[in-house]
């Protein structure tokens, strides 16, 4: 989309016949990411059996949004499978929580505060129709199925486990897809230096 501004320069009120300044265009707009990726699921990770997909670290490429999961490190147990998420902050603007985007308004009554920035909620993350309790929160350290993480340094990290009743009655390991959908306010801004002369 376009948006044209209209300004005046009034020169009366300058001495100088040029004047460098910048001009600055910042965005605030709610955002997801959305990822689904094929994992492996393994019901019995010590048997040495040749089987149709093996556990393991899995690098994710871009999801087209400025949030996005980096990694997926998978660990099999006998009673779960645990999930590490590497969450990072690949753009070149400000994560702020969602809560928090009318704070963006530079003429409004309310500024956008420390504890307002590098905020995302964990919006779902599931298998199928099971929703996987995760943690840590930067609300509370309980494992929940939705919540706020903190970017530290522009990144987090975010446990998920999936239970082992989900899959107990399959005999072999096989594909199935992890949904990550994350929530959040991101904030842009494009600056261009500009010169203004007198005719």
């Amino acid at each position: 989309d376009f948006i044209t501004f209209q300004g005046r320069i009034d020169f009366e009120s300058l001495s100088i016949d040029k004047y460098e300044t910048k001009l600055l265009a910042t965005a605030c707009y709610n955002y997801f990411t959305v990822a689904d990726q094929p994992v492996c699921i393994d019901p019995y990770p010590t048997l040495q059996d040749k089987k149709v997909c093996q556990v393991g670290d899995i690098a994710l490429s871009s999801q087209g949004a400025p949030i996005a999961v980096t990694k997926i490190e998978e660990i099999a147990f006998g009673t779960k499978t645990q999930f590490r998420l590497t969450i990072k902050n690949v753009g070149k603007g400000e994560v702020i929580k969602p809560q928090a985007i009318d704070k963006c308004d530079p003429f409004g009554n309310s500024k956008i505060q420390r504890e307002d920035l590098d905020r995302v909620k964990v919006e779902e993350i599931r298998i199928r129709d099971e929703l996987l309790e995760c943690g840590p929160f930067s609300d509370n350290n309980a494992k929940s199925l939705t919540g706020e993480i903190r970017l530290i340094n522009g990144e987090a990290s975010l446990i998920c486990e999936l239970p082992r009743s989900y899959y107990e009655e399959s005999s072999t390991a096989f594909k199935t897809v992890l949904h990550i959908k994350l929530g959040y306010v991101y904030r842009s801004t494009a600056e261009r230096s500009l010169k203004i002369e007198k005719e």
